[in-house]
């Protein structure tokens, strides 16, 4: 029985990323800016698992090479550590259960200058500089990321490995890609 309506192949994990990272971009507040960042870390850090199942790479030591592999880009340990840290409030050598210090140097608060593109009531077009609250993730390379900067990296390296390895990631909606309609019927699902 499947408990994720909307989750039924790696590709769709793939689309809700993208969703995850429209709402992080759009969020003003700091606070909810900060939870579609928590939630865009734990479905990056969740691919591996969709992929691995999707190459029937499940069974104890097979999946090994490709964690190793993945673990060697710094924005996909940063979601790992990120999502991890979520999930288990303190993270935890896997073999001694000691607690251990995560290799994402930091995330920090900031704020970042974009432009804020509109229409008005009489279809005129304004653009405006606006400062909005972000966060900055010091990877373990020591780069450091503003949120679009970092959630960038993440999608390219997803949208590659999944290309990669044959899985085919359509291109979504806007209207499903922003929520802007409230219709079960926007749901689409493709096999991967």
């Amino acid at each position: 029985m499947k408990l994720t309506p909307t989750i039924r192949s790696a590709s769709d994990l793939f689309r809700k990323l993208e969703r995850e990272n429209y709402r992080v971009l759009h969020a003003r507040n700091a606070l909810h800016r900060a939870d579609h960042f928590l939630n865009f870390c734990i479905t990056a850090h969740s691919m591996q698992d969709h992929l691995l199942e999707h190459l029937g790479q499940v069974q104890t030591g097979t999946d090994k090479a490709f964690r190793d592999r993945w673990q060697e880009e710094p924005a996909i340990l940063a979601a790992a550590d990120i999502a991890n840290s979520t999930k288990h409030f303190v993270l935890r050598n896997t073999r001694t259960k000691q607690p251990r210090s995560p290799q994402t140097k930091s995330v920090s608060r900031g704020s970042s200058e974009y432009v804020d593109i509109y229409e008005d009531r009489h279809g005129n077009y304004h653009a405006e500089l606006v400062s909005i609250p972000d966060y900055y993730v010091r990877l373990s390379d020591g780069s450091r990321h503003n949120l679009h900067g970092f959630m960038e990296a993440v999608l390219v390296f997803w949208r590659s490995e999944l290309a990669l390895h044959g899985v085919r990631v359509s291109r979504q909606r806007f209207e499903n890609l922003s929520g802007a309609r409230n219709d079960a019927r926007s749901i689409k699902h493709t096999s991967a």
